[in-house]
């Protein structure tokens, strides 16, 4: 694990079914995002619904955090744990201020039976 001080004040870490009613409690919230962290192409195969791809490995990652709302609320989940502490590293320097980190990562959350959206391919 890292030894980032994830549990400041606007920062925390928390299991798949914390993760869940998170989303829950936010579900028509303009201002709650959740972030994917994984390749394009896991993402693909099944995320998280409302979810948006923001992989920190690469290029085109940090433009495209520039572009959200420093002031919302984002959970934040990967397929093990890893990535997250990277995007977890480059939000909290461009001063994003409510950051949720989902720790079991997406494995434990499709064992669990939980909401997966896997988009459709165009015919």
């Amino acid at each position: 694990m890292s030894t980032l001080d994830v549990h400041s004040q606007n920062y925390e870490l928390v299991d798949v079914a914390q993760a869940r009613e998170l989303i829950k409690k936010n579900n028509n919230s303009d201002n709650f995002y959740i972030i994917d962290a994984r390749k394009e192409s896991q993402f693909q195969e099944g995320h998280i619904p409302g979810a948006i791809n923001i992989d920190p490995r690469i290029p085109g990652a940090h433009e495209k955090l520039s572009q959200l709302d420093t002031t919302s609320e984002y959970l934040i989940y990967c397929r093990t744990r890893v990535r997250i502490f990277e995007i977890f590293r480059v939000m909290k320097n461009m001063g994003f201020e409510n950051i949720k980190l989902m720790i079991d990562g997406w494995l434990v959350w499709e064992r669990a039976g939980y909401e997966v959206d896997v988009p459709r391919l165009d015919e």
